[in-house]
This record gives C-alpha cells, sequence and structure tokens, in this order.
C-alpha cells in the first residue's frame, strides 16, 4: 500500500487506543501528535466521551485541532472552543430512555455539549456497573442530577448522548432490545454499557462533517479505534487501523492492526502510515 504523502488526517478514538490501562496519554503520544500538526496534518479525537470528560488531558491533547465527540454528535474546534455542529436527541425520545433505565434500574448519563450529567447514587454504584475506572472522574467532572427527566426538559435541543451501564450483560441485552424501538442509533459501550445517539448519526458520520468542513477527501484520513462504536468510522475512513486490544469486529474491518494500548500502538500507527513524522524524527536524531 502506497502511503507517501496521502494521509491528511488523523482521527484517535481515547479510551482503548490513545489512553492506556491507566487513562494516561504516553508522552510520545503527545510529542507525535504535536509534530504531525506541526506539518499540516490534522489530528483529532474520535471519541465517545464529551468536553468535560477531556478535561484531565487538555496538556496532553494540546495539538488536537477538532474532536469527533459524543460518538459523532458534536463536531468541536477545540481551537476557537466553540461547537460546529450538534446532533440533539429530541426531548421526547430522553425521556422515554429515562423510563427504560429504570427498568433495569441502569445507571444513566446525559451527555449535552458540554455537561455530562449523573445522580450522585449512580456515581457511587460504579463498580457495581464495571465502571470503576472512571468512578474518579466522574466524581470531579459531572454534573450531578436528582431529577433526570426535568434536567432532560431543561436541556431540550442539547443532550446529544445517552450513556446506560448495567450490573450485567443480560440487563444490557435487555435494555438494547428496549431502546431498537427509537429513533436512536445504539451500540454495545465497553463492559456491560450502551451508548444512544439520534438515529443514523456515528463516530463515521462525524468524520464525514469533518472533512466536508476542512476540504479533505476521506480516502486521505486514517482513523484508529478498538471498540464498537470506532466500526462506523473505520469503514469510512481512507486506512482503517485497530488497536492490539481491540474487539474481533474492529480486527475485521481493519487494514492493519498495531499494538495495544499499553504498547503504544498509536505511536506505531503514526510512524508506518505518516512518513514526514517518522522523516523528521530521523533528522531530529542526526542534528542530536
Amino acid at each position: 500500500m502506497e502511503t507517501q504523502g496521502k494521509y491528511r488526517l488523523l482521527s484517535l478514538d481515547m479510551d482503548g487506543t490513545t489512553l492506556d490501562s491507566q487513562k494516561k496519554v504516553p508522552t510520545a503520544i503527545t510529542d507525535a501528535i504535536l509534530a504531525l500538526q506541526s506539518q499540516g496534518i490534522f489530528v483529532v479525537v474520535g471519541s465517545g466521551r464529551g468536553l468535560c470528560e477531556l478535561v484531565d488531558y487538555r496538556k496532553s491533547l494540546k495539538g488536537i485541532d477538532y474532536g469527533i465527540l459524543l460518538s459523532g454528535g458534536l463536531i468541536y474546534d477545540f481551537r476557537r472552543e466553540v461547537p460546529l455542529l450538534v446532533h440533539a436527541i429530541p426531548t421526547d425520545t430522553v425521556l422515554t430512555v429515562i423510563e427504560i433505565a429504570r427498568q433495569e434500574d441502569a445507571m444513566l448519563q446525559l451527555m449535552t455539549t458540554r455537561e455530562s450529567a449523573v445522580s450522585e447514587r449512580d456515581i457511587e454504584r460504579m463498580p457495581e456497573m464495571y465502571m470503576g475506572i472512571y468512578q474518579d472522574m466522574y466524581r470531579r467532572v459531572c454534573t450531578r442530577i436528582t431529577n433526570q427527566p426535568k434536567f432532560a426538559e431543561q436541556h431540550a435541543h442539547d443532550v446529544v448522548k445517552i450513556n446506560l451501564y448495567h450490573t450485567s450483560p443480560e440487563s444490557c441485552a435487555r435494555t438494547i432490545k428496549r431502546l431498537a424501538a427509537l429513533d436512536l442509533t445504539v451500540v454495545h459501550a465497553e463492559g456491560t454499557g450502551c451508548e444512544a445517539n439520534l438515529l443514523g448519526i456515528t463516530k463515521g458520520t462525524g468524520l464525514k462533517d469533518l472533512c466536508a468542513k476542512l476540504g479533505i477527501p476521506l480516502e486521505e484520513t486514517v482513523a484508529i479505534g478498538d471498540a464498537e462504536n470506532d466500526l462506523d468510522i473505520m469503514k469510512t475512513a481512507g486506512l482503517a487501523v485497530a488497536m492490539g486490544n481491540a474487539t474481533a469486529a474492529v480486527k475485521a474491518i481493519a487494514h492493519d492492526v498495531v499494538s495495544d494500548n499499553d504498547h503504544e500502538g498509536v505511536l506505531e500507527a503514526i510512524k508506518k502510515y505518516f512518513p514526514s513524522f517518522s522523516l523528521s524524527c530521523h533528522q531530529e536524531k542526526i542534528l542530536l
């Protein structure tokens, strides 16, 4: 496969991809992002996370230009700190999802363009939902709500994504079956979770939206990911790279598989598919 100078945009998933298992961005990856950005290559976050969930990574991701956030529901300009495009879920649908969550006593997370809203009770029982590794972050960045329907009505046209976490895979499967009756895109999330966006909205549609704004052909893009919500963006991008820790479904549609997220698979992909980055590293070694 010819790669010299071919790719102009790199989309990076966060959890399981750019972040290691301790939820840190390796310094070498931060440096690589800055190097690519300095060469005119767009580096974007393609994540299910929202803005408030990226606060801890502002320094590590300072070379990031744009975000395909909330699984494609929000396209964000980090340079100007403004949303470029928002795909909100209708309030009536949000209210129905809240009721579905109650049927399984699931942890419900309502995500707007800038907030992540959950109840205090749900934050405290996150380990039961196989989400314990995120508990500290949720305690620090989430908006606490006691009345979910009221929050949804007060944030009409602003709830972009809904996450639901469960105590068992069987409970999650029942929720996904109920959500199938709604006009939503629903995918399995890590552990016993699932996520819902407006029907037809995915990271893949987010990549199309962003590339249209930037004037970059899709065949000149690379997407790296590991999970089910990465499938559509990887099918959409010109080159799909799966992490070594990716699911079997993700590896099956990828053009290449690199090392896992604890062995800097992202850096491996950058060196392989962005020759200008490798060349600049070689020149720096000569200068040293």
